[in-house]
């Protein structure tokens, strides 16, 4: 058996081209038992925001194929005849290093993120309970879920923020010491505006605005959390007089908070998140406010970066081990069958013989039991070198020689 993947991500096509192969649940069933069907033996579909992959399972001499057969089956499923320059294909040893390596957030579009973890989770899971996980795929997704784990609690990657909005929200806990008790207003609904909510929220501040021009926008985080007050665009100012904390991240091509229109007579800590910058650079030169930047942040971004790129490389020497562990126990798994059969056949002759000693022999219990010992001892010495010499064989190739060989001098049914 070998294992293969194709799949494309946020490197090999854009978001217009990820969102046209993205599975549903439905497609993901639809998908699975077409790919059992066609002779594919497993079939694992991970599919996030960033990739669409289908990791499986297939024989030696039919791997390369069945990629193409996944990848032409795929553009079909889809109707994206014509991309197939989007598409990857791995085997063996890549393909499973390259699970490792998703799976532990070293190929995310952030690096070392961890929401990925559970969604690889989640896809063994789904093809488990729809039958096309098995035995090879289920113990490689869930090795490699192991290895995420232990990556993350031993290098804590994802404990060095790159957001600047994460970072901009723990900059300002960092000069107030807690945001509990304070009075926030959060201008503007884009990405960082939710983020900043989400994050902000957390440490129970007494009063949380969002101002937006557009109520409609804010509707669901009003519902998710119904602690968060709604603020009109044209009353920001008479809001923003009684803040200990304006966090503002619109889409203006303009400065939204002017300086002679703002009136603040508390202490009171500003993050700008826009650029370009929402807030007038000047109203940070008051003695009572604090003005955060952009450029404020960036360099912690920066360095956080370079402190997740060396544990990366650190993460990457706990792969490699752990990927040639599996590799080796792949390796061995191929052989399993045979020396199982093998056994059994040894057993199947210690029954027969054993019934034809007592036909002829009268013996007692002990006399049966040390004859069948020494039996069952004798018939291991026939097979014992044959089957280390399966477990040793590094050479694919000739494991596969040798398994065919077994399995037609004995006659055994090979287990495909």
């Amino acid at each position: 058996m070998r294992i293969g993947v194709v799949g494309l991500n946020h490197e090999t096509a854009s978001a217009d081209i990820r969102e046209r192969v993205s599975f549903s649940e439905s497609k993901k069933i639809e998908a699975i038992s077409s790919l059992l069907d066609k002779g594919i033996k497993e079939v694992v579909i991970l599919s996030t925001c960033s990739r669409s992959e289908i990791y499986y399972v297939d024989y030696a001499n039919k791997i390369e194929d069945s990629g193409k057969t996944i990848i032409e089956f795929l553009m079909g499923f889809f109707d994206v005849n014509g991309y197939e320059e989007f598409f990857y294909s791995m085997y063996d040893k890549w393909a499973i290093d390259h699970i490792y390596r998703v799976t532990a957030g070293l190929d995310s579009i952030v690096l070392g993120e961890d929401q990925i973890l559970g969604q690889v989770k989640s896809a063994q899971e789904f093809s488990l309970e729809n039958g096309g996980c098995k035995k090879i795929l289920n113990k490689l997704f869930r090795e490699a879920v192991t290895t995420a784990k232990k990556i993350k609690t031993t290098l804590k990657v994802s404990e060095h923020p790159l957001s600047l909005s994460y970072i901009g929200v723990q900059y300002i806990k960092e000069i107030l010491g807690t945001v509990e008790g304070k009075k926030v207003a959060v201008i503007g609904y884009g990405k960082m505006g939710r983020l900043a909510l989400k994050n902000i929220i957390e440490d129970n501040p007494e009063e949380l605005y969002v101002i937006n021009r557009s109520y409609n926008r804010v509707e669901d985080i009003l519902e998710e959390y119904p602690k968060i007050k709604y603020g009109k665009f044209e009353d920001k100012y008479n809001i923003l007089k009684d803040m200990d904390i304006v966090i503002s991240s619109t889409a203006a091509s303009h400065t939204v908070i002017k300086s002679e229109d703002f009136v603040c007579e508390r202490d009171c800590v500003m993050l700008d998140l826009s650029m370009p910058r929402d807030i007038d650079h000047s109203i940070g030169n008051r003695d009572n406010i604090t003005l955060i930047n952009i450029d404020d942040l960036k360099t912690t971004s920066e360095e956080n970066q370079r402190k997740r790129q060396a544990l990366a490389s650190k993460a990457k020497e706990i792969i490699d081990i752990d990927v040639n562990d599996f590799v080796k126990w792949l390796k061995s798994s191929k052989s399993d069958d045979v020396i199982k059969n093998m056994n059994l056949k040894i057993d199947e002759i210690k029954e027969d013989t054993m019934k034809f000693f007592n036909k002829k022999l009268d013996m007692n219990c002990s006399e049966k039991a040390i004859i069948e010992k020494m039996l069952v001892s004798s018939l291991k010495r026939m097979i014992r070198e044959p089957i280390l010499s399966l477990k040793d064989e590094a050479n694919n190739e000739k494991l596969d020689i040798y398994i065919d060989t077994l399995n037609k001098l004995y006659g055994f049914k090979e287990n495909k």
